[in-house]
Order: structure tokens, then C-alpha cells, then sequence
């Protein structure tokens, strides 16, 4: 069921906006929490991703649903605990092997349509480098809905992330990437926050617009983003700088039944 990754790479790319962060994963520096698993069907092949880089391992989902079903058949030994990242007309076939109803997440996949460029024209912005971990710490720490739970210190050596401070030096906003693939030319933004205090005075907006400038700069073609399909703020915002919902998915923590 395993596959050589240059068929794992074809069946991702016919929907590179769905599997940016899989063929992001695909880079040698991710190839030890890696397991692919690759299946055929009449309608088509399927992958079926376990990332075990975080805790819980994510259980990824791509291509055709039959494909997808047998892959979780026939696989006895996946990770009784895993994060779902399902599209929504995977989850009915994922929802047989996993439970996800104690944190069932609905989501969208936005993408950033070609020839839409974004300039970031706020001088107080900061470039943020490994260096800044424990600011960004801090800034998430205060909370609330829609807080980013997935943000790694390791991701801003190879990413980029900016962010807002206020007199005293403190994070009052900030964001960046979740992966970064320049060779693909893809990228996913994330960790996009507010302090609560400080919303409502356009701080994600400029953020965003520098992430999405700088990426484009370097090359990166393909940009998306994750969020929450209840985040109704959000989901606004980011079709106001002129991404487009690409499809529906499920996220969040499930218990193998």
C-alpha cells in the first residue's frame, strides 16, 4: 500500500490547493514522520497521510473516497489517537474507523487566486525570527475562540511570520506559516491572532497582506489558509484581501472506534 513518492507526488498535485501541506511533507527534512499510504479504486487513487511530526499525529485524506476507505481498512495499525484533516465528503467513510464528535471542527480551505497580489505598506511591522518565540508564546497565551493551537517555535526558522507591537514591546498581533514549500511554490498561512485588547484596528489585515507579499516575492504560487467555519470575522477578512473558499473539511482530535 506504500508507494514511491514520485506516484505520491502525481496523485497530490491534481489537487495542489486541497494537499499543500501534504506536498509540503513530501521534503526530505519530514520524510521520518512520514507514512503514506497509497491506494487504488475505479473512481481513482487515494492518499492517506500520518504525520507523527505532532502530538497527535495528523490523519490526512486525499483523493478518490473509495481509495481512502480501503487504505483505512486495510490498515489495522494506525494511531488509535489522531487530528483529522478530512475533506467533508471524505469524513463519512473516515467517521466509521475514527470518533471525531468530541471535537468535530469545521472548517474551509481558502486559496489565494492567480494574479491577486498583496502589498504590505505598514511601516510598523515587524519581521519575526526564531528569536521571537517566546513573544509569539505570549501573545497566544491570552486566549479566547479561534486561539491558534498548532504554533511550533521550529516554524520560524524556515517560514515567515510577522507581527504588530505596542509601546512596550508586546506582540499585540501577529502571523505566519504553517509550512513553506518554496520548490512546489506553496505555501499555508496560519497562526493568524489579535490580542483581544487590540481587534477591530486592522492588525490581522496587514499582517496577512505582509505574509501573503513576502511569500509571493520568493516565489510561492500557491497560498491557503485554514479557518473556522463559525469564525464568520475571519472568513470576511480574508475574502476582502481576495482569497476564494476552495472546499469544505473536518478537523480536530479522534479516538479510533
Amino acid at each position: 500500500m506504500t508507494a514511491h513518492p514520485n506516484r505520491i507526488h502525481t496523485i497530490l498535485s491534481t489537487e495542489p490547493i486541497w494537499s499543500a501541506y501534504a506536498l509540503a511533507d513530501l521534503q526530505p527534512t519530514f520524510e521520518p514522520d512520514c507514512r503514506w499510504l497509497v491506494a487504488d479504486s475505479v473512481d481513482g487513487p487515494g492518499v492517506v497521510l500520518v504525520y507523527s511530526g505532532l502530538d497527535p499525529a495528523i490523519l490526512l485524506t486525499v483523493g478518490s473516497v473509495a481509495a481512502v476507505e480501503t487504505i483505512l481498512q486495510e490498515t489495522p495499525d494506525l494511531p488509535r489517537t489522531v487530528y483529522l484533516s478530512t475533506r467533508q465528503e471524505h469524513f463519512a467513510v473516515v467517521d466509521r474507523f475514527y470518533d471525531n464528535r468530541a471535537d468535530h471542527r469545521p472548517m474551509l480551505r481558502l486559496a489565494l487566486p492567480s494574479g491577486v497580489e498583496l502589498t504590505a505598506k505598514d511601516a510598523f511591522l515587524q519581521r519575526l525570527t526564531p528569536a521571537d518565540a517566546d513573544r509569539l508564546s505570549t501573545l497566544y497565551a491570552h486566549g479566547g475562540p479561534f486561539t491558534p493551537d498548532t504554533f511550533d517555535s521550529a516554524q520560524l526558522a524556515e517560514g515567515v511570520f510577522f507581527g504588530r507591537a505596542d509601546g512596550h514591546g508586546s506582540l499585540v498581533a501577529a502571523g505566519g506559516t504553517h509550512i513553506v514549500h518554496r520548490g512546489e511554490g506553496i505555501a499555508a498561512i496560519g497562526n493568524i491572532y489579535t490580542r483581544p485588547d487590540s481587534r477591530g484596528q486592522g492588525h490581522a489585515k496587514a499582517v496577512t497582506a505582509a505574509i501573503v507579499s513576502t511569500l509571493q516575492v520568493d516565489g510561492v504560487h500557491t497560498i491557503v489558509l485554514n479557518v473556522d467555519q463559525r469564525n464568520e470575522k475571519a472568513i470576511a477578512l480574508y475574502e476582502k484581501l481576495g482569497f476564494k473558499i476552495h472546499c469544505s473539511f473536518i478537523e480536530g482530535v479522534a479516538e479510533k472506534k
